[in-house]
């Protein structure tokens, strides 16, 4: 768990969002919650050394989060945004898509692919098995 921290006890309720770095043999993933720019030191620099993490993209893409520096420290293999289909806030945000093309990292966002099922085999690099929305066209319908 790398948020919330003691550190941050001024910060908003997204600020205090639960942050996980998930570890295994075969990579990680960060879990990033709602939290914003002011929190995202903080939790790179909890963040460690080791392989490049998957990121779940902070606060759905919005335009508080993701930081240029955030994503750099970060340095991702690549990243999920977790957002609504038309959503009425508009995340991801263009300007934040914008930093993560910047960065070289490859955003695959729930909005358009559906559930993305990540692999990580322990002698290969993890990669995206699956885009459910490719796959299963209208899949709420049956």
């Amino acid at each position: 768990m790398l948020n919330p921290a003691a550190t941050v006890s001024h910060a908003s309720a997204n600020d205090h969002s639960c942050v996980l770095l998930i570890e295994g043999l075969a990579g990680r993933l960060l879990l990033t919650g709602d939290i914003a720019m002011d929190t995202e030191p903080v939790v790179s620099a909890a963040l460690g050394s080791g392989p490049r993490p998957v990121l779940q993209v902070p606060h759905h893409g919005s335009a508080s989060s993701s930081s240029a520096d955030f994503i750099a420290a970060v340095k991702p293999a690549f990243a999920v945004v977790s957002a609504g289909w038309r959503n009425r806030f508009g995340h991801p945000r263009p300007e934040v898509m914008a930093r993560y093309a910047a960065a070289g990292v490859m955003v695959f966002n729930t909005a358009v692919d559906g559930a993305v099922q990540i692999e990580f085999p322990a002698d290969a690099p993890t990669y995206v098995a699956a885009r459910w929305r490719l796959l299963e066209r209208r899949y709420w319908r049956e």
